[in-house]
């Protein structure tokens, strides 16, 4: 019997609010690179595309330092031959301001819901993120905060995902064992496989549009399925969030 749920953020309970190649173009051009919005999103989900596989660090970022000067390489890799800027740094700065807002998030239109009936039913929830801590803040902004007893950001605790740790840690704060929790999220890697490694169920959220996690990453366009991305034998997939819950909550 599931007595618990941790879920994913970005990608699973919210998205950005506006494209990435818009925002990233917009703010790019006030610092004097002007690439045109469709090719930075293209640009955009290429290189997440590669980092993601790769992992050049993903895994080990554990404080905020790290954690924006991940994010600081992968847009700089993105705007590579794209132009000059006259300052990168104040443009990533401004970037990364911009994505810390509530402004640039929405919520998932089943997401209020499917969090209403889960509360209702008394089920302990927990977020597990890899995050700058700002998630709290955001998350509190965005109307969140008050259906999680846990909300764990990487750069809060020092552990990203799939670190297993992150989500024994999360579990111990719910009160509940690792097998009778379930983890939601949308990345097989971070999430499916973090979650099977701590002894946790878990569940594919597999939007049509993918979101990306992090404070300066918009959603990515959607692409059409990896033949490398199969859920591992056993492994239930989802399209939205209610779906994922039904499947391991009656």
């Amino acid at each position: 019997m599931i007595q618990a749920l941790t879920l994913d953020a970005g990608g699973t309970l919210f998205h950005p609010s506006r494209p990435a190649g818009l925002v990233y173009s917009e703010v790019a051009s006030r610092w004097g690179c002007r690439v045109d919005p469709a090719t930075v999103q293209e640009r955009f989900a290429a290189a997440w595309k590669t980092w993601s596989r790769t992992d050049p660090g993903r895994t080990t970022v554990a404080t905020p330092e790290e954690e924006r000067a991940w994010w600081k390489a992968l847009v700089a890799e993105v705007f590579r031959g794209c132009g000059t800027f006259a300052d990168f740094d104040g443009f990533f700065d401004e970037l990364f301001v911009a994505f810390a807002s509530p402004d640039a998030w929405s919520l998932y239109p089943e997401v209020k819901a499917t969090l209403d009936r889960l509360h209702a039913a008394h089920v302990p929830l927990a977020i597990v993120s890899n995050w700058d801590p700002r998630l709290e803040l955001l998350c509190d902004r965005l109307g969140l905060s008050g259906y999680f007893t846990v909300i764990l950001a990487s750069g809060r605790v020092g552990i990203s995902k799939p670190d297993p740790r992150i989500f024994a840690e999360a579990v111990e704060r719910l009160g509940v064992a690792a097998r009778e929790a379930a983890h939601i999220g949308d990345s097989l890697r971070d999430d499916v496989h973090g979650a099977l490694g701590a002894g946790l169920q878990a569940v594919w959220l597999r939007r049509s549009s993918e979101g990306m996690e992090g404070p300066p990453v918009p959603q990515a366009v959607g692409r059409e399925p990896d033949p490398e991305d199969a859920a591992p034998r056993g492994v239930a997939v989802a399209a939205l969030l209610d779906e994922a819950v039904k499947l391991v909550v009656s």
